[in-house]
């Protein structure tokens, strides 16, 4: 008879411990679907259609969040302007899930690109075509942001390197947004990962007897010095330029490292946008990362100075 209480009271038990095991279970996934995550990838959407233009370097993917209404991050690549894709996994690294998961709907967009050689046809892809090509991008995503449970009117930037250069020049210089009837005023924060083309002029001009290799760079990708007599577009491409008291600008979040110039003129520009009465921050990763890795440690549990400052911005994105 004790033996039958005791297999009974033991059998209970084992119920008892099985239930409270499938109680908690349910909770957890109930807690767990109240976050947003990625439910959705959209790739290869054609933004606008250019006649011989690879339709590729015209499209964009799309991220979506489970979050309704949700703020918008568009990402641009790096790749000194020349290369570079945007579905690549080496420059995505974490950045669907990680923004998906903040509850942002994540694009990320491809632009036509500049001669990977020093070539300096006058037909050659150039300033301010890359900037006209995101600019494209932006109003798709605008007109079709309600399709995919983005809000519109909430827009954020996000680049590496010449990704950085060519969003800061959409930040500053809003010409780009309204020539496609938007509203300046949705872009809400721009985040700049290493750029260094705030002011393309010192970048572009020979100083020394000859060219150096930087030189030829923004010489092919805004103007050679004979181009640059007509227009000055090497002034007109310089984010510097175009930050005036009392305008309104994006929230910055620049993120540097490298030579003292490099971070000098991040520095500069950071101080600048704030004489203006708008709102910029910077962090300076010379010890810790290189040029790459600002860009692929984003969302890595493992990276302590990136990832919790731009989670904290974020929230003024929304």
């Amino acid at each position: 008879m004790n033996k039958d209480k005791t297999k009974l009271w033991t059998s209970i038990a084992i119920a008892a411990l099985a239930l409270a095991t499938i109680i908690a279970s349910l909770h957890t996934t109930k807690s767990k679907s109240n976050s947003p995550t990625l439910s959705t990838i959209h790739r290869d959407i054609q933004y606008k259609t250019i006649p011989n233009v690879d339709p590729n370097l015209l499209s964009l993917d799309i991220y979506q969040t489970t979050k309704e209404n949700a703020a918008i991050i568009i990402a641009v690549h790096g790749g000194s302007w020349a290369k570079g894709d945007k579905s690549s996994q080496m420059w995505l690294g974490h950045q669907p899930e990680y923004f998906t998961e903040n509850g942002f709907m994540f694009v990320t967009a491809n632009y036509r690109l500049s001669p990977t050689s020093n070539n300096m046809d006058p037909e050659r892809i150039k300033y301010p075509i890359h900037e006209e090509d995101i600019a494209s991008a932006i109003k798709w995503i605008t007109e079709h942001a309600d399709e995919y449970g983005g809000d519109k009117e909430k827009i954020s930037l996000i680049g590496h390197s010449a990704g950085a250069g060519i969003i800061s020049l959409l930040s500053t210089d809003k010409s780009f947004i309204e020539n496609e009837d938007l509203n300046f005023s949705n872009i809400q924060c721009s985040i700049l990962l290493d750029g260094d083309a705030y002011d393309v002029s010192k970048k572009a001009r020979i100083e020394g007897e000859e060219a150096t290799e930087n030189n030829l760079l923004y010489q092919k990708v805004f103007a050679t010095p004979e181009e640059n007599k007509t227009d000055n577009p090497w002034t007109l491409a310089s984010p510097i330029n175009y930050l005036i008291s009392g305008e309104y600008l994006p929230n910055f979040l620049i993120i540097t490292r490298g030579s003292t110039s490099r971070v000098e003129s991040s520095m500069n520009f950071m101080q600048s946008v704030i004489t203006t009465g708008n709102e910029a921050e910077i962090i300076d990763v010379s010890d810790t990362y290189n040029h790459a890795q600002v860009n692929t440690v984003i969302g890595d549990s493992r990276d302590k100075k990136i990832t919790p400052a731009l989670t904290e911005f974020l929230e003024n994105c929304r």
